[in-house]
């Protein structure tokens, strides 16, 4: 617990101040975190590529890290930066056009290098990279767009959530919530987590943004909501890689995927609600 505290108090000026300060000290905290992101999957995607899997289990047992693999690593840097590079500088015209390069190049690759398995390594790059790369790229847009405080709304909700999620379900948990994804969350958990996703999302909503009270309470129980299905997406990722963790580069949190896994997300959620129904 310790080890959380500490890790959050060095990270979140990190974070917060080029958020505030938006422009280029922005874009280049995103590009490094979907970096980021890219090289811990893949560690995940060469790790399941290698792992021994028995008939009828395909979780096997869980290690505490992946074992460090470069080529596999700078791929996923690649792949997702790239990703994220097109949305930061082109838009979503940017990404459309860089699907269209990136699935042939992942099916090349595919195809020369590892021809009897095409779906279980070019599916993972090709999905992992739209995944947490798009998704990545769209909250980076979002606060371009937006403005810093707009993006803080999903951070807030998911960070607020969280925090009651793990205190309540480590203190009353009882009933597993995905037992065989992640054995650690409960329903208990779950419904306190949703609960300060309202309470902490509709505030800042209401008081800080001026949206309506109907709207503010609806966008943040969405955007708690979507935060649970990504740490439950990013859960099973690692499931199926034998890990604990994505990677050791945040004590007491685990790798970048595992603090950012709801906001991937509650934050595209959150800039579909804006683009869509101009909150």
């Amino acid at each position: 617990m310790k080890y959380r505290v500490v890790t959050v108090l060095i990270g979140l000026p990190i974070f917060l101040l080029p958020l505030l300060a938006g422009g280029w000290w922005w874009r280049a905290l995103m590009l490094a975190t979907g970096l980021g992101f890219g090289w811990e999957l893949g560690q995940l995607v060469a790790l399941r590529e290698r792992r021994q899997v028995t008939p009828g289990d395909e979780t096997g047992s869980a290690l505490p890290l992946p074992p460090f693999d470069p080529r596999a690593g700078l791929q996923g840097a690649i792949t997702v930066g790239s990703t994220v590079l097109s949305l930061l500088l082109y838009g979503l015209e940017g990404l459309a056009v860089f699907t269209l390069i990136l699935v042939p190049l992942v099916g090349l690759q595919e195809l020369f290098v590892r021809p009897t398995r095409p779906l279980t390594q070019g599916g993972a790059w090709v999905w992992g990279s739209l995944y947490l790369g798009g998704l990545w790229g769209v909250l980076a847009l979002f606060r371009l767009q937006a403005g810093s405080f707009w993006a803080l709304w999903p951070m807030l909700t998911v960070w607020g959530s969280d925090i009651c999620a793990f205190l309540v379900g480590r203190r009353w948990g009882r009933h597993k919530l995905a037992p065989a994804v992640s054995p650690g969350k409960s329903w208990e958990g779950l419904v306190a987590g949703l609960v300060a996703a309202v309470g902490f999302g509709a505030s800042w909503a209401v008081f800080m943004l001026g949206v309506s009270t109907g709207p503010a309470i609806g966008g943040s129980l969405l955007m708690g909501v979507a935060g649970v299905l990504g740490d439950l997406i990013e859960s099973s990722m690692k499931r199926e890689a034998g890990v604990k963790d994505a990677a050791a580069v945040l004590p007491g949190h685990g790798g970048l995927l595992d603090r950012m896994d709801s906001l991937l997300t509650a934050g595209a959620l959150a800039s579909v609600l804006y683009w869509i129904f101009h909150l």
